[in-house]
């Protein structure tokens, strides 16, 4: 099948699944099941409501409502709805809004960490709690390797599809290597418990879909990774924030490093810090992942 007929099968089936709605900031895409409290869970980069899609079972399990957003530049969700993470924190108040929404917890993942951020400085009478997941919230050195460089295009992310369905392990490891700081026998040893766990194996495939098209994805990229190179100079407002935050990171992340979230629980007036205990980037594939899940979920039920 070729780009562009793989391209339109791919938009129909995430279409199908999501919405639209209008708001004051422009149109925005979204996921919602469930009923409130609602979690607004604000994707990584790169992404899409689709990435969110599977971090909000354990919300509605426990019997809470989950609204997956996809960012400015990220599938049907324009760039113009808001480049800025204060931009897009103001799109996030217009779409509760249009939703006749009162409050939310906000959850930022990774690359979504400075909208939410923003989100509950500017808009507090909007968010009840704040959950930041290995996400972006005070400056460090980011480096885009050289190889990912080779991947960010329409045919380099479906070859990433392909390379994860007929070489696995390989892919696997490669992933692991670069969203870790294990040394190479860990990188190993972690490479082969995932294979043996069909649920870490299924999340790591829908991680892996939720960056193509790439098409529809680049523009939101660009403008995430201009953000998080912003943060050195422009400081994520983290001092305003006065709702409950709890920042969950792994302290072998080598893609936003541990004292990232270490400098943001010491700038947080109301928060704590969860860290799982040499777990990467991808924290859901950890054997910690069911208790990282389990401690949000109590932490959300506390706080609405």
């Amino acid at each position: 099948m070729n780009n562009s007929s793989w391209r339109a099968r791919r938009l129909a089936l995430l279409e199908a699944e999501s919405e639209v709605v209008e708001t004051a900031c422009g149109p925005i895409e979204i996921v919602r099941r469930g009923s409130a409290p609602y979690v607004l869970h604000l994707h990584g980069t790169p992404g899409g409501y689709d990435q969110s899609l599977s971090l909000g079972a354990p919300f509605l399990a426990a019997g809470m409502g989950s609204i997956s957003v996809s960012r400015p530049g990220y599938l049907r969700t324009p760039i113009s709805v808001g480049r800025t993470p204060a931009q897009q924190a103001d799109a996030f108040a217009a779409l509760l809004d249009a939703l006749s929404i009162e409050q939310v917890v906000a959850q930022g993942i990774s690359g979504g960490g400075p909208s939410s951020i923003h989100f509950a400085a500017r808009h507090p009478d909007r968010v009840s709690a704040l959950l930041l997941v290995c996400a972006v919230s005070t400056a460090y050195p980011i480096v885009i390797p050289a190889w990912s460089k080779l991947l960010m295009t329409p045919l380099g992310m479906r070859s990433g599809e392909w390379s994860l369905e007929k070489f696995p392990k390989s892919t696997i490891k490669q992933l692991i290597a670069s969203e870790s700081t294990y040394p190479p026998e860990q990188v190993k040893e972690v490479t082969e418990r995932v294979l043996r766990d069909p649920a870490a194996v299924e999340f790591l495939t829908q991680l892996t879909q939720s960056s193509s098209p790439w098409e529809d994805r680049r523009a939101g990229f660009d403008n995430d990774i201009e953000v998080i190179q912003s943060v050195e100079h422009e400081p994520l407002p983290l001092e305003s924030v006065k709702c409950p935050t709890l920042i969950v990171h792994g302290t072998a992340d080598d893609d936003v490093p541990y004292f990232v979230a270490e400098r943001a629980h010491e700038r947080l007036e109301n928060s704590e810090l969860y860290a799982m205990e040499d777990a990467c980037h991808l924290l859901w594939i950890d054997p910690g992942a069911a208790e990282m899940d389990r401690h949000q979920t109590n932490f959300v039920s506390t706080h609405t």
